[in-house]
């Protein structure tokens, strides 16, 4: 101490293990650990550099310097310094400032000195932004985001915590793990049924639903066993929450189609409570419509939304999965100004709930406007769309897109002829199938452009390699599908899915095979998969691979591949040019195989002699 104040200057090491005051002249046994940070600042005008000392720096960082130089400098723990780092960032102060002009060296120089850094209080900014409207003064501000969300309270009808909450509200798009004090002000667009999976501590549960904030930043929250009973009944499609003290981790893009790197967990210590004031600055959903043509050239598997006049309804079917449970599926036809139609398949209970009431309408003489939010691209002969468990559909939705198309198809369009680009145009159906032969496909340079070619192929099968003919697949479902991905054997004796980090008792057993066709102008090979595989060889891929794996019974095995070789197949291709490695290669794939109809054939000469006659 330096009178009644502390000396507070630089101390250095002296030879003893003691620290050394040149100031006051003295050694000294412990020192002090105090902060001297360099910090940029901005708001949205712009940004600068400023000194923050020891008191502003605690404030700022939440904990004494000597902690934070310990745990750098003696602990090493720099993840742990870099979280402490992180989470001061991004959150709002009121900085008081002090600023003058100084000399380094021959330059004089502007210093910018935090004298003190207080978080924003967000009722006395309201109170002081009416004040300055009061005065009629034009107020530009420089306060960020959170000022602008804060939606302050009204009388005693918002409890103490929502006020505190709202002090803290940030937008989703800057939500990240590194934060602690977030919350969160977002309509539920989307609420998903309760999935339950086993694990080793028995049953567990979980439910997810989505996330809108005025912004329009997306997010999905999940919720499991203890904390899905609480929140489960809570929360409602449409409604406005605050959510706060949640965890961020990485989105699970196989489950998760949401434009955002994170997904919040909620917790024990989690808080979701209902806005007591309806927000129409938050919308109640939203899209990123696209038109029918560019689903056409939409990649397989991917998520998407489009909207479209429904023209057909098909009558809903009962499908059994191969997992033996039963299920229902509904297709129906979508067409837009854009001059294409495509396959919409729905599945489970949208066959019974949307699927009825659209068949009633169109049975009726009416064509609705369908918009489908979160569809699944399926590239399988064609391109066409089926629902998953984040679908959701909307009849006659308000809004400007669906008024366009009822205005179009009222007007003309529903007498426009539609491009399918769905099964019925591209290799399905007979009337529109493109006849090639196998020569053709490399001569023409099928599969070589952006889009895949859809061709159908007369030809034999003239070899099959038997060394991998198969691989043993997951049967676990993800949505309203079967995963289908390698699973390998784990230590005990079960099989392990990487892609569902699960382990199963059974696998199932599909087929791949590597196929040589040929016709009179040459000789391809082609890949071949389970349905098409079933076809040629007669026999599920579990019964081979049993055959030649567990019964080795080679001779059987390899009679029924001979059995296989040299019968005539109508091959149905898909051709496109994929990356293996630095090198591009043309893949060939058989999308279906059937046995050729002599009839059929005979019949399909003859039209073509009698337009070549006619000619």
């Amino acid at each position: 101490m330096i009178g009644d104040r502390q000396c507070n200057r630089k101390v250095t090491r002296s030879g003893n293990s003691r620290w050394q005051c040149d100031w006051c002249n003295q050694e000294i046994k412990e020192c002090d650990y105090r902060y001297l940070l360099q910090a940029q600042v901005h708001d949205n005008t712009g940004l600068t550099w400023v000194t923050a000392f020891q008191e502003s720096g605690e404030e700022i960082l939440g904990c004494p310097a000597k902690d934070l130089y310990f745990l750098k400098y003696e602990e090493e723990e720099d993840v742990k310094l870099a979280e402490i780092i992180r989470g001061s960032l991004f959150a709002e102060y009121l900085f008081r400032l002090k600023i003058q002009e100084e000399l380094y060296g021959d330059e004089q120089r502007v210093k910018i000195t935090v004298v003190k850094a207080e978080k924003v209080n967000y009722s006395a900014e309201s109170i002081h932004m009416l004040d300055l409207i009061a005065k009629n003064v034009d107020y530009t501000g420089c306060f960020t985001y959170m000022t602008k969300r804060s939606g302050k309270a009204k009388g005693t009808a918002i409890t103490n915590r929502i006020m505190e909450i709202q002090d803290r509200i940030i937008p989703i798009s800057a939500l990240n793990p590194y934060q602690h004090r977030w919350a969160i002000k977002a309509r539920v667009t989307a609420k998903g049924d309760i999935r339950r999976y086993p694990n080793a501590h028995g049953d567990g549960k979980v439910f997810s639903f989505d996330l809108l904030d005025s912004d329009g930043g997306e997010i999905r929250a999940t919720c499991f066993n203890a904390v899905l009973d609480r929140f489960y009944e809570i929360i409602e499609v449409g409604k406005v929450y605050f959510i706060s003290k949640g965890s961020l981790k990485p989105a699970q893009k196989n489950f998760n189609h949401l434009k955002n790197e994170w997904e919040i967990i909620l917790q024990a210590t989690s808080a979701v409570d209902l806005c007591p004031d309806e927000d129409g600055s938050i919308p109640s959903q939203q899209f990123s419509f696209r038109p029918i043509s560019e689903i056409e050239i939409a990649e397989n598997n991917s998520i998407i939304d489009t909207i479209g006049i429904v023209t057909a309804v098909n009558p809903s079917v009962s499908i059994m999965r191969k997992n033996g449970m039963e299920t229902q599926r509904r297709i129906l036809n979508l067409k837009d100004q854009s001059g294409r139609s495509v396959e919409l398949t729905l599945w489970g209970d949208f066959c019974n709930r949307e699927g009825q009431n659209l068949q009633e309408m169109v049975d009726s003489g009416f064509s609705p406007v369908l918009a489908v939010k979160a569809g699944k691209v399926n590239d399988f002969s064609g391109k066409s769309i089926g629902t998953i468990s984040a679908t959701q559909l909307f009849i006659n939705l308000d809004s400007s897109e669906a008024q366009s198309l009822r205005i179009w198809f009222d007007q003309g369009g529903k007498n426009t002829t539609s491009q399918s680009i769905s099964r019925d145009i591209i290799p399905g159906g007979p009337k529109n199938e493109i006849r090639k032969t196998v020569s053709q496909i490399k001569d023409e340079g099928l599969g070589r452009l952006d889009k895949p070619d859809w061709i159908t192929v007369k030809a034999i099968i003239s070899s099959i390699k038997t060394d991998t003919f198969c691989y043993t697949a997951c049967p676990l479902m993800i949505g309203d599908r079967q995963c289908n991905r390698k699973v390998t054997r784990s230590g005990n004796s079960r099989w392990q899915c990487d892609w569902c980090n699960q382990e199963i008792k059974e696998c199932d057993y599909r087929y791949l095979l590597q196929a040589q066709v040929q016709d009179n102008t040459g000789l391809t090979w082609v890949t071949v998969f389970q349905e098409s595989g079933e076809e040629i060889l007669g026999c599920p891929a579990k019964d081979l691979y049993f055959l030649k794996y567990e019964e080795e019974d080679d001779v059987k095995f390899a009679e029924i591949i001979r059995g296989s070789l040299f019968a005539e197949y109508l091959f149905k291709l898909k051709i496109k040019e994929e990356l293996y490695g630095d090198e591009q290669r043309v893949k060939i794939t058989v999308v279906k195989a059937e046995k050729v109809n002599y009839s059929a054939e005979c019949k399909r000469m003859l039209d073509l002699i009698a337009k070549v006659h006619y000619r």
